[in-house]
């Protein structure tokens, strides 16, 4: 899998796992991911579970974990819901958050699922509006501001085929 620098840490990425379930759901559960969800409330372990064996089995739906030697850093999600069109996400560990790696975990990750599904003319994002640093990360991967209503921001990043090898660094 691709890596990329960022500070002085090497990043690597992979498919996620079974054994990333029960960090995923930790960082899902943190108080400031809560509050930047579109859903707010706390979920059970059991549910989260069940989603998560769902979403490893789900064929429109990939799930990327971004690491270093010592920690799982990321969570990226992308979520194919039409012909050529995927929906983004992404969720740090808190341990990761200020240092400056969502947007470089984003744009390796987007390499990813464009070399492995060439298919990909768009990939969408739906951010709180009071999420300005979710915003800033994809802003800086390349996403452009689309529309916002009450609630959310919406981002796209079209895909052509230069785009594809020429992703900001």
């Amino acid at each position: 899998m691709p890596i990329a620098q960022a500070s002085t840490q090497l990043i690597t990425y992979r498919l996620a796992n079974e054994s990333d379930c029960e960090d995923i759901y930790e960082w899902e559960n943190d108080i400031m991911t809560r509050a930047m969800s579109v859903n707010t409330a706390l979920f059970s372990y059991a549910s989260h579970i069940e989603w998560y064996k769902k979403s490893l089995l789900n064929n429109k739906r990939i799930l990327y974990i971004a690491l270093n030697d010592t920690h799982r850093l990321a969570f990226v999600r992308f979520d194919h819901v039409d012909q050529g069109v995927y929906e983004s996400s992404i969720i740090l560990n808190p341990i990761s958050r200020g240092k400056g790696l969502s947007s470089k975990i984003l744009i390796n990750t987007i390499d990813l699922l464009l070399k492995q599904h060439e298919t990909v003319m768009i990939i969408k994002a739906s951010i709180k509006n009071a999420n300005l640093l979710s915003q800033k990360c994809f802003q800086k991967s390349g996403f452009i501001f689309e529309r916002k209503d009450d609630e959310y921001s919406l981002y796209n990043l079209i895909v052509n085929s230069t785009q594809k090898s020429n992703l900001p660094t």
